[in-house]
């Protein structure tokens, strides 16, 4: 096989990948609820561990004696943080569920590729 057409029969292939990959992800989401939705829920969710997080971020600054800018930052970090993960837990089922469909649908691809190139002859 000459080096172009293995080229681009391989970027065909790879393109075949992505697509089935994005196509499995959006077909999940729209059958569950709208992701929008689902976000702003995980998001109002998370606004009582932003509070709490910041609220120890800010008792660690003042405990250390910090500068009043130092202790703003140190909220707003203890804030991000405690935002972040319980945004990332509350999500993980989300995520891990489309995950599995995109592996699923990406090995689909990969075994019809593979049986492109390896015919099976049953005569």
């Amino acid at each position: 096989m000459r080096h172009e057409a293995w080229l681009k029969s391989e970027l065909e292939y790879g393109h075949d990948l992505v697509h089935s990959a994005l196509r499995s992800a959006g077909d999940y989401a729209l059958a569950t609820e709208p992701v929008g939705s689902f976000l702003a829920r995980s998001a109002r969710a998370s606004l009582p561990w932003a509070a709490i997080g910041a609220s120890v971020g800010l008792l660690y600054s003042a405990r250390k004696h910090e500068s009043i800018r130092n202790q703003v930052l140190f909220g707003i970090l203890g804030g991000i943080v405690g935002f972040g993960t319980n945004a990332t837990l509350s999500t993980r089922q989300l995520a891990g569920e489309m995950v599995h469909g995109v592996v699923r649908n990406i090995n689909t691809v990969r075994d019809a590729h593979w049986l492109a190139k390896h015919p099976i002859d049953y005569a």
